[in-house]
């Protein structure tokens, strides 16, 4: 591997094709690869693909009304993460004892009327 090969202008087109050529692996390249595969819709479809565990997982209707929630706050980044604690929010809405960090007050126990 090049010092070049490591560079700021790293993700150019030439530089995809040129290794694709070769057949050169990048780990930075197959990061990015895989960084952009990661969607809402993928991340929902893992949390959801959790087995039901009784005092661990939340039940379904419990996940959809956080998700819910979450899905009105400004706090959503991409449509999948949390900007205050920095978690994928449908894995923290999966977790039954999972809270909302909300900073003025939890949202989700709010809605449940327990605030």
């Amino acid at each position: 591997m090049t010092s070049s090969h490591v560079s700021d202008s790293h993700m150019s087109d030439s530089h995809i094709s040129a290794d694709s050529r070769q057949g050169a692996w990048c780990p930075q390249c197959e990061l990015h690869a895989q960084m952009a595969a990661i969607t809402p819709e993928s991340i929902r479809a893992q949390a959801e693909a959790q087995a039901f565990v009784p005092g661990i997982t939340a039940d379904s209707a419990t996940y959809a009304r956080r998700l819910k929630i979450c899905a009105s706050c400004p706090k959503l980044v991409s449509e999948m993460l949390c900007s205050e604690c920095g978690s994928y929010v449908a894995f923290r809405a999966r977790l039954e004892k999972a809270r909302c960090p909300f900073p003025a007050n939890d949202k989700w126990q709010q809605q449940e009327g327990i605030i």
